[in-house]
């Protein structure tokens, strides 16, 4: 798979490194969305009552 982008044009490596940082962009925004989940639900918010 590599052997075949290191050979390729500037614009298919440009359009691969740029696959690569969305998949990075995004598995960090739901990594974080999830740890905001999981503190939510283990220190739930305490009420005015």
């Amino acid at each position: 798979m590599f052997d075949s982008l290191i050979n390729s044009s500037s614009l298919t490596k440009s359009m691969f490194l740029l696959g690569i940082g969305l998949a990075g962009v995004f598995s960090v925004l739901i990594l974080f969305y999830i740890l905001i989940k999981l503190l939510l639900k283990l220190f739930p918010e305490k009420g005015n009552n």
